[in-house]
């Protein structure tokens, strides 16, 4: 039997050739496509939650819940039941996002600003919301009018973070050059 299949060696190898590539290009490469950190635990509204997203989200969870409890049971963090309940909160959060996107729901600066003072809150940092050109504006009419202390930071753009696209036309460096020059003078 084995003279027989060292005589035709050439034989046997495409006999196998045909019948293993096919299975491996047909179902192996697919299942390797689909493992790894963009499977998906779970969707919602058509956007998924990756299992590197829920991973993650379990370890900032167990990592708050490590510091808040110092002397935890560092075991009863890594369950099932805690990985699922970790999915189940992404899952919520998503699920109240895309309704409050859907239905057009924000909260005012007003209740934000009670929310945040209630917690003990009292500074905030804005995050370049105004430029040198609008600046003045989003000092009086928002920063001067807060319950609590704004600290604003400066955007290179001269009039801040707005929905139009930059212009491309190199506007944006005479902005920064202004950015700079107002920066200084209000130092």
């Amino acid at each position: 039997m084995f003279d027989f299949v060292r005589r035709h060696t050439k034989l046997f190898m495409v006999v196998l050739f045909v019948l293993v590539f096919p299975a491996f290009a047909l179902w192996g490469i697919g299942s390797y496509s689909r493992m790894g950190s963009s499977a998906k635990a779970a969707v919602v509204d058509g956007q998924p939650i990756t299992q590197a997203e829920w991973e993650q989200a379990h370890r900032i969870q167990s990592e708050q819940m490590r510091q808040g409890v110092p002397g935890i049971n560092l075991a009863l963090l890594d369950t099932p039941a805690m990985r699922y309940a970790t999915l189940e909160a992404l899952v919520r959060e998503r699920v109240l996002a895309t309704a409050a996107y859907k239905q057009h729901i924000a909260v005012s600066d007003a209740a934000l600003a009670d929310a945040l003072l209630a917690q003990g809150t009292t500074t905030v940092v804005d995050a370049g919301t105004a430029g040198c050109a609008n600046y003045e504006l989003f000092e009086a009419s928002v920063m001067e009018n807060a319950a609590i202390r704004i600290m604003a930071y400066l955007n290179v753009y001269d009039r801040g973070q707005e929905d139009a696209a930059l212009p491309d036309d190199g506007v944006l460096l005479d902005s920064v050059t202004e950015t700079f020059r107002y920066a200084g003078y209000h130092r």
